[in-house]
């Protein structure tokens, strides 16, 4: 696979982020990144870097008013050795959050997720529900503020993220993202819908499974940062 971007596809992204334009539909593909990159130095001397990893494609379709969100939760995990339920090996884990109390739409709050396979015949395995979000540490912010001065909320930097997932009426497979095993220096944030909801991304170095270290992967967390919203639009993803 080759990827290829440039600068103004990416300041396009940019102002579409911070005008709301994103989508609604979203999925998360994970598998296997192969490629190579080449760079020239402008003297004639080409370099070429080899890679193979580990990594997910997140495509989405429409509108998404993300103020409509209070609050979204988002954590795509590789396993070092695969989990396995019911005799059936899975190697990467997908889940996703959301909490929108006062949607006029209905759908106040939702829990989506599933195990995946590296073996192309596995299906993908669905859950059946997982901890609330609302039972996930945060904080307040020293730095960051909404249109009327006060303080809002960020990713919790003391305390450790546990989530319980639920698969079948009998299995129960418990996460546990230690705060000291978040790479903050690497942290990726931007502020859609003219800042008002705040998204932090970071890698995860390693993920605790039922007490045992296996697994890394990527956490997106956001909040919303404003005082009032116009719900009437809906539209979430």
């Amino acid at each position: 696979m080759f990827a290829h971007t440039n600068r103004s596809y990416c300041f396009n992204i940019t102002y579409l982020t911070n005008t709301h334009c994103i989508y609604i539909l979203c999925i998360h593909i994970l598998g296997t990144l192969n490629g190579h990159i080449k760079i020239d130095d402008g003297a004639g001397h080409k370099f070429v870097k080899e890679y193979s990893f580990d990594t997910f494609r997140d495509h989405s379709w429409d509108i998404r008013n993300w103020a409509a969100m209070d609050s979204l939760f988002i954590l795509l995990i590789h396993f070092d050795e695969p989990i396995v339920i019911d005799n059936t090996k899975y190697e990467y884990f997908d889940l996703t959050l959301v909490d929108m109390p006062g949607n006029v739409n209905g759908v106040q709050s939702f829990t989506t997720g599933y195990f995946s396979s590296t073996d192309a015949s596995t299906k993908n395995l669905p859950i059946l529900h997982a901890t609330s979000i609302r039972e996930l540490p945060y904080q307040i912010s020293k730095i960051y503020k909404n249109e009327t001065g006060n303080p809002t909320r960020e990713p919790s930097s003391v305390k450790d993220y546990v989530v319980d997932i639920h698969v079948g009426k009998q299995t129960m497979i418990q996460l546990n993202i230690n705060h000291t095993n978040v790479d903050l220096a690497r942290r990726v944030m931007y502020f859609p819908d003219d800042g008002n909801f705040h998204c932090f991304e970071d890698n995860i170095t390693q993920v605790m499974v039922d007490g045992i270290k296996n697994g890394y992967g990527t956490r997106q967390i956001g909040y919303r940062a404003c005082e009032s919203v116009d719900l009437s639009e809906g539209g979430v993803g």
